[in-house]
């Protein structure tokens, strides 16, 4: 799966009223220093537990925070429609692969390409999730940098591109959250960091560990091992063990890109499922791929370097369209209506447009609901408009406090359904980038 399922949603909390927001001042448009004074620490939630005491399962988040700078109190939505209807643009893909069991030495396939949608006849018998599963693969390869394999991808792929221009980069993951403290759903505590380069802001998505041991249990599911009995891999991408794709597009006013991770690609008319148009731009891609040629020719890779790791980029796979990608999901019972708005946010926000659903009984599979959520997307999105538009706002509002943040790093964290988000210093700044990365894609 993409990315880990989320438990039953809980009923919807209400969103206190917002307060006025206050005009700026001259001094609240000046640098907010990142000073580390010792203050009063912050409660956690949870029994008024002190939160640097380590006494708190969620106190890992606290490492290297500080005071808080901001509390996201006010968030307006902006005036302006959100809507999918601009198109996007895709940038570069890459699949991660198992070629060495070294973590100091990772390697991408460039282009890469998912598995192709190829399900079995039914009914057929699983067994449950077991193993070793990856919660962010990106930033388990690269604990430093775990958003530099995209300009990796880019070297080979669009090495002209910039990103002057761009407003946020940032994980489909990320996106999800804040979506849903826009809506006012209840959501689990969590933190990001946040980066200014220039004037692109960066969201890093962290988490507690990286990888998870799944045991067999009940609540493991069957997902990963239906995924595995439903796809196939090309030939020159055998190995991989997982599909990014990072795609541009305007949202509300922000130039954003965007990166996730897609399960399987849909080739060929299928009965339940119908083709429709899907606006998206990635030939011109393919096009520019089959011009580039690299220097090594008979080794097909480039290397990159961070100070603790490198990594291999090897020219590989195929680009796919965007309208070919497709997402896979499990689902319990029989005669059961799929709820295709439980799986809609994460599949507008990676423009991804295919959803197959597997249905069974005990791991017993007996059907598989095969949808075009692309044509859903327009829907959707007025539906939503609400909590789109306060997301777009949300966002607005981080770039503009860490802008002025001295360091220009800073940390964000979610603790409780009724208190609002808040923007941390980070004591010790860390970048999110190597340099050379910076100098390279953010020209003067």
């Amino acid at each position: 799966m993409s990315e880990r399922p989320k438990k039953a949603e809980l009923p919807t909390a209400p969103v206190p009223a917002p307060k006025p927001r206050s005009s700026s001042t001259a001094a609240g448009r000046n640098k907010i220093a990142n000073t580390n004074e010792k203050k009063k620490p912050n409660k956690w939630s949870k029994g008024n537990k002190n939160i640097h005491t380590g006494e708190s399962k969620h106190s890992w988040m606290l490492k290297n925070t500080g005071a808080v700078i901001h509390p996201l109190t006010a968030v307006q939505p902006i005036n302006t429609e959100v809507s999918s209807a601009g198109g996007f643009e895709l940038l570069c893909t890459y699949n991660w692969i198992v070629k060495t069991k070294n973590k100091s030495d990772p390697t991408i396939y460039v282009p890469g390409g998912p598995p192709k949608w190829k399900p079995p006849t039914l009914p057929m018998t699983l067994s449950l999730d077991t193993g070793m599963q990856y919660v962010d693969q990106n930033a388990f390869r690269i604990p430093k940098y775990p958003f530099e394999p995209i300009f990796w991808a880019l070297d080979l792929m669009n090495p002209d591109m910039r990103f002057n221009d761009v407003d946020l980069v940032c994980n489909r993951n990320s996106l999800r959250k804040l979506l849903d403290i826009a809506m006012g759903r209840r959501v689990y505590p969590f933190v990001m960091h946040l980066h200014m380069v220039e004037t692109t802001l960066f969201i890093t998505r962290k988490e507690k560990s990286n990888r998870m041991m799944v045991l067999g249990s009940t609540n493991s599911g069957y997902g990963h091992n239906f995924e595995k009995a439903c796809t196939e891999a090309d030939g020159d991408v055998v190995g991989s063990t997982s599909h990014h794709r990072v795609v541009k597009y305007n949202m509300g006013g922000l130039n954003c890109v965007l990166r996730f991770e897609v399960d399987a690609y849909y080739d060929g008319d299928e009965e339940g499922v119908c083709a429709h148009d899907f606006d998206h731009e990635d030939n011109a891609l393919a096009e520019r791929l089959d011009l580039l040629t690299l220097k090594e020719v008979d080794s097909h890779f480039t290397k990159g370097t961070t100070s603790n790791t490198s990594i291999n980029a090897v020219r590989k796979g195929t680009v796919l369209s965007s309208s070919q990608m497709a997402e896979i999901k499990t689902q319990k019972g029989q005669g059961r209506t799929a709820r295709l708005r439980d799986y809609l946010p994460q599949l507008w926000f990676g423009r991804t447009p295919y959803l197959f659903i597997g249905r069974n009984t005990n791991g017993i599979f007996h059907e598989i609901v095969k949808m075009h959520a692309g044509s859903k997307f327009t829907e959707w999105e007025k539906e939503n408009q609400e909590g789109l538009r306060k997301l777009v706002g949300i966002l607005k509002e981080l770039k503009e406090v860490v802008s002025k943040v001295e360091s220009s790093a800073a940390v964000l964290m979610y603790e409780k359904k009724d208190e609002p988000m808040k923007i941390l210093e980070m004591k010790n700044p860390t970048s999110v980038l190597p340099e050379e990365i910076r100098r390279k894609y953010w020209s003067l």
